[in-house]
């Protein structure tokens, strides 16, 4: 679902975009984590964090000039897709990560079941596949066999040593490299509220995950 989502958001809104809002998967990933996994409890800084970080969405949106048409679409698409990837990142924790499976095995099985799933849907909502040209399809090899593949094994390794939400904060880096590489390769234009937002939003993060935080509830 988030890549599908992520691929419809990117033809409504840009790449850079597009990276910003996936800054907010820790946000999103904290508060799946919060809903189902017993250990967590909610917290003042955390719960600043979750207003501190929607703040930031909110301005990368440009709220203040109203949102409309294929902008609101792609945006709430790409959100859409970082609420599916904090979802996965918190059930991956409960359901997945205490079991003496292997990585490579559980990620295996995860991105075989995703397959299937896209065989079923895929031509019925868009049509057969066709051949999309050899360098698209290098480029697709590796990113399935890296950029996802890989990456999952990696992934899961991660929320097993250091739990789902201190996983989620790759997304850092997404921004910085969709920024760069969409302003130098594609010309995309990079707001000042692109740029002020994306830093608001990592800031809540940050705040929501700080080590100094004091229960508000059991």
């Amino acid at each position: 679902m988030p890549f599908t989502l992520l691929a419809h958001g990117e033809t409504r809104i840009s790449s850079v975009l597009a990276g910003v809002f996936n800054a907010t998967t820790p946000l999103t990933t904290l508060v799946f984590v919060l809903l189902i996994v017993p250990q967590e409890r909610i917290t003042r800084a955390r719960l600043s964090g979750l207003l501190v970080g929607f703040t930031g969405v909110l301005v990368v949106l440009g709220a203040w000039r109203g949102l409309a048409g294929s902008l609101l679409e792609g945006s709430l698409a790409c959100l859409a897709a970082t609420a599916c990837y904090g979802a996965g990142f918190a059930y991956t924790r409960r359901f997945f990560s205490g079991g003496d499976h292997s990585a490579s095995a559980l990620s295996a099985a995860q991105i075989t079941c995703a397959t299937v799933q896209l065989a079923v849907v895929a031509w019925p909502l868009g049509g057969l596949p066709s051949w999309p040209g050899t360098s698209a399809a290098v480029a697709l090899v590796v990113l399935g066999a890296a950029g996802t593949g890989l990456a999952y094994v990696l992934n899961l390794d991660v929320i097993r040593a250091a739990g789902p939400t201190v996983a989620s904060t790759v997304t850092y880096v997404t921004p910085l490299w969709s920024t760069a590489v969409g302003a130098l390769l594609l010309g995309e234009p990079v707001g000042w509220n692109t740029l002020v937002g994306g830093a608001v939003v990592i800031g809540g993060v940050l705040l929501a995950r700080s080590r100094t935080n004091v229960k508000i509830s059991a």
